[in-house]
């Protein structure tokens, strides 16, 4: 370990700049959180230029078992907008909760009263679900975002924070991604939290155990979250998504939604389509690793004509093949915002390409088209360069680990001359020879990255 000698040094040096990039910036509170013994000299300049660096909206993250707890709370005392995360918290240390207890209280009042610029909060990491963790919650209850991210909460935690959590009237941002939820009791947990969360705009559920079992008590719970602008959820499989479709049509609010990672088939495909048709504000989608094959994602391509704002689509992972490609196809010509298309691993060939390729045109914001992991040849290549050259404004564009060869490269070559903002092309593992990448660097001047090795 450093000196404190060599840690003032420093920060004194750092702290003297005038423009400090993010770098530099992760760099000092990485430095601030690691030694808890910073000195008065430390202190005294690093205070002001934290608080300012804080109240940017830059997250902090303290560990709770090494970092100067004291220190830190008097320094974000009077810090406004604080988005705050504290990990590696210990049941066992009374000590340590005393600690916590000064970041979240103002100082200059009395205990209880809350510190007035967190508006963020992320709980990580063993956080203590005791008597002693509870009564933390009632103070906090003017948050916005309240998360807690690898903590392995337990049904029971769940039910005990129910109560606490009814009044945070003003929460918008739910997070419990990652928290082993998926327990058979889990049901009567997670509508006891979500229920009367009046507020919330965001709620994340992912990567998290199945909770197929517990669809049926969330369903009931989304539909008194009407307000709800994103949510993200999977491990549902194809039971949960059944039980859930009702719920999800009811949340004529959304703006993202992921279901990526469900593996919930073909049929409940065509039970989620009839969901996603009255989603009209929907601008991110997200499907991938659904195993939809053809037939389901065909059924999810006519929704998508109801939602003609939206940006970003991913499809990957489902096996859609041609004729799920032909499908997609006749959908995309009402998606002019598209600006995200994802659809790797998908098992397309030439003919699914090449329907796809027909109505680039009518994507004009495209930016982001990631067709890798599939069958498309020469001539898919060839009906591919076509379509290419009526969306310009394309940055990045992968194609890797498909069947390309020389006649493949030679082809899509002068659609990438036509492509002034394309900056990063993946063509790697495919059978591309000398020839063909000798054309794709004739044609591609501007290109910041060319991938083109590996197999």
């Amino acid at each position: 370990m450093a000196d404190m000698s060599e840690i003032d040094a420093l920060f004194h040096e750092r702290c003297s700049l005038l423009q400090l990039g993010h770098d530099l910036v992760s760099n000092i509170l990485s430095i601030a959180c690691q030694y808890s013994g910073v000195t008065a000299s430390v202190a005294c300049t690093c205070k002001p230029f934290l608080q300012a660096v804080l109240s940017s909206g830059i997250k902090l993250t303290l560990d709770a078992a090494s970092a100067n707890l004291t220190w830190w709370g008097e320094t974000i005392q009077d810090v406004q907008n604080l988005h705050l995360e504290l990990v590696n918290n210990s049941a066992a240390s009374v000590s340590a909760l005393s600690s916590l207890l000064i970041l979240f209280m103002s100082t200059k009042g009395t205990l209880g009263q809350p510190h007035p610029g967190v508006t963020s909060l992320t709980l990580g990491e063993r956080l203590f679900w005791d008597k002693h963790g509870l009564g933390l919650l009632p103070e906090i209850a003017q948050i916005k975002t309240l998360g807690f991210a690898r903590d392995s909460l337990h049904p029971t935690d769940l039910l005990m924070m129910s109560d606490s959590l009814r009044r945070f009237t003003s929460l918008t941002h739910l997070a419990l991604s990652n928290c082993f939820l998926g327990l058979d009791s889990t049901s009567e947990a997670l509508t006891a939290t979500l229920l009367g969360l009046s507020s919330l705009r965001r709620l994340d559920l992912d990567k998290n155990c199945s909770i197929g079992e517990a669809s049926a008590a969330l369903g009931a719970s989304l539909q008194s979250l009407r307000g709800l602008e994103q949510l993200n959820l999977n491990n549902v499989g194809a039971g949960g998504i059944q039980a859930l479709a009702s719920s999800l049509s009811t949340l004529t609010n959304l703006q993202r939604l992921d279901l990526g990672r469900n593996t919930f088939g073909e049929s409940c495909a065509l039970v989620l389509a009839d969901s996603l048709r009255v989603m009209p504000n929907l601008r991110y989608l997200d499907l991938w690793s659904n195993s939809m094959e053809a037939s389901g994602s065909a059924a999810v391509s006519r929704s998508l004509a109801f939602m003609t704002g939206l940006k970003h689509l991913d499809l990957s992972n489902n096996s859609i093949a041609d004729e799920g490609s032909v499908a997609l196809s006749a959908a995309l010509t009402a998606l002019y915002k598209l600006e995200d298309l994802l659809l790797c691993s998908n098992c397309i060939g030439d003919d699914g390409v090449s329907a796809l390729a027909s109505c680039f045109q009518f994507l004009p914001s495209l930016k982001h088209l990631d067709l890798s992991y599939n069958f498309i040849g020469t001539e898919g290549a060839a009906s591919l360069s076509t379509g290419l050259r009526t969306v310009p404004g394309i940055w990045v564009l992968d194609l890797s680990s498909n069947c390309f060869v020389d006649g493949g490269a030679l082809a899509l070559a002068p659609a990438f001359e036509c492509m002034p903002s394309l900056r990063n092309l993946d063509v790697s593992s495919n059978a591309i020879g000398q020839t063909g990448i000798a054309a794709l660097q004739r044609s591609l001047s501007g290109l910041k990255r060319l991938k083109y090795f590996g197999f």
